[in-house]
């Protein structure tokens, strides 16, 4: 993209958590956030760590406590969608 249009603003947002299959722990999802944001840290890009920021704040036990993650702990509720849109949004306040 950068190639393309030199002056392009470019987001990358890590995916949040999740459980696998039989509320099996995603054991990818940890590596792929980490060099997701060092990847884009060092090509210079913005970055907001979902995965970071959930995990901070309690990980799974909280998303189930504040009722954002559905029974099948892979999706969001309709109530943790809009947790995740407003940390987007308030990354995007933060990011220059």
């Amino acid at each position: 993209m950068k190639a393309l249009n030199p002056n392009a603003s470019i987001l990358v947002i890590t995916p949040p958590l999740s459980l696998l299959k039989k509320n099996k722990p995603n054991i990818f999802i940890n590596t792929y956030s980490e060099r997701i944001t060092s990847l884009m840290i060092e090509q210079d890009y913005a970055v907001i760590s979902l995965y970071e920021f959930l995990k901070l704040k309690g990980g799974m036990p909280f998303l189930k406590r504040e009722q954002l993650i559905a029974k099948d702990n892979v999706h969001y509720t309709q109530k943790g969608y809009t947790y995740l849109a407003q940390l987007i949004y308030k990354g995007l306040l933060l990011t220059p």
